[in-house]
């Protein structure tokens, strides 16, 4: 669903790169047209908007109309209010926070947690963790990060909250908000933020709760990496590792966290780096001869279960490139320069190709929406 926005938004911020090739007037325009272009598709999505409620259904074609927190919040919405900010402060000060307040109003489950809004039959559909997480991990992050305390980084502290209230796992470090990295890694990245931003302690407490299961039980039990899912009533898991989307977000979240322990100089930041360390030197050694990770390997003996490349190698890297400035080890630094100094290689390579009968011969937007960040984020500093 982030497809078009991020690319765009993306392409404007690799324009904005200095540039050797490029006057400063090639580059002016450059930005002119993908900022043009951005704004264009924003008013595009607007006219697809339920006249009612303001939402958006996840696809504008076919009969099933339905806003869902994990594409249409997640990965639509805060690409909009960003496009609007920097092309059309009034449609930010205006449609944005009406639309913020009618999906509260609209999508609001339980607490304060969102499900699914069918558009055609004004039904709601039960609470959905993962909406949460998706909205909260890849939306509402990215908003807060560029524009700091707006009303959706209110939004996403009380969404988080009432949505680890109602976390259904139970193990014995508490409960989790699910059984798979995905999520886990979702909550545990946002939790870190919230938990600096805010300093309420529930935010540190639940993300050692996800941590303490993960470094003590799964790390463990999956080969020193992260299972795909894992049964903590069994301890048993898929022992795969997945590396693009709907995977790799606890080795990220997991980083993020020792990083924050870290800084706090706590008694839980050498236990957390041990463990950080083997993840990601199990993850460099999966890679290919150029760095770039596959989406999915065998947790015991890191060969590729699904050769595809990951086109989410930037978050990853990004992780690794968070632990250097965090230990000063050279090696996981050493790594980012790797992958980057390979990218020529990857300039026509096909992210998430598809097969031949689906009739897209440049494969997923998806997985170039996840790519271009790839290649255009900077990794977080502590």
């Amino acid at each position: 669903m982030r497809v078009v926005i991020c690319c765009l938004l993306a392409s404007s911020v690799l324009a904005a790169t200095p540039c050797r090739a490029q006057t400063p007037e090639q580059h002016g325009a450059a930005y002119a047209r993908a900022m043009a272009a951005a704004e264009r598709t924003l008013h595009a999505w607007l006219r697809a908007a339920d006249p009612t409620t303001t939402l958006m259904p996840d696809r504008v074609t076919g009969e099933a109309r339905v806003a869902t927190p994990h594409n249409f919040a997640a990965d639509l919405y805060p690409y909009l209010i960003l496009t609007a900010k920097l092309t059309d402060p009034p449609l930010y000060d205006g449609k944005m926070l009406e639309m913020l307040r009618n999906e509260v109003r609209y999508t609001t489950a339980s607490g304060s947690v969102p499900g699914n809004y069918d558009l055609a039959t004004r039904t709601l559909g039960p609470a959905s963790l993962f909406g949460a997480g998706e909205y909260a991990k890849d939306g509402l992050i990215t908003v807060t990060e560029l524009l700091g305390r707006t009303p959706w980084f209110y939004r996403m502290a009380d969404m988080i909250a009432d949505a680890m209230d109602r976390a259904p796992i139970a193990t014995r470090w508490g409960r989790l908000p699910a059984a798979d990295g995905e999520l886990n890694g979702d909550f545990l990245q946002v939790l870190v933020r919230l938990s600096t931003m805010t300093g309420d302690p529930r935010y540190l407490t639940w993300a050692r709760g996800i941590a303490d299961a993960y470094v003590e039980e799964v790390l463990p039990g999956n080969f020193g990496v992260p299972s795909t899912k894992w049964d903590f009533t069994t301890h048993t898991g898929e022992a795969q590792l997945r590396l693009r989307d709907h995977g790799n977000e606890l080795v990220v979240g997991l980083t993020l966290l020792y990083a924050l322990e870290s800084d706090l100089a706590s008694d839980r930041a050498a236990r957390y780096g041990a463990a950080v360390r083997t993840m990601l030197d199990r993850i460099l050694a999966s890679a290919n001869a150029d760095g770039m990770l596959y989406n999915q390997v065998d947790a015991r003996t890191l060969a590729p279960s699904n050769d595809g490349l990951s086109d989410n190698w930037g978050y990853v890297y990004g992780a690794m490139y968070t632990f250097y400035q965090v230990t000063g080890e050279t090696t996981y630094r050493d790594a980012v320069r790797r992958v980057l100094g390979q990218l020529p290689t990857y300039r026509r390579h096909v992210w998430e190709p598809r097969p031949p009968s689906a009739n897209l011969p440049l494969g997923s937007f998806d997985g170039y929406a996840d790519a271009m960040p790839s290649r255009g984020s900077s990794p977080r500093s502590r």
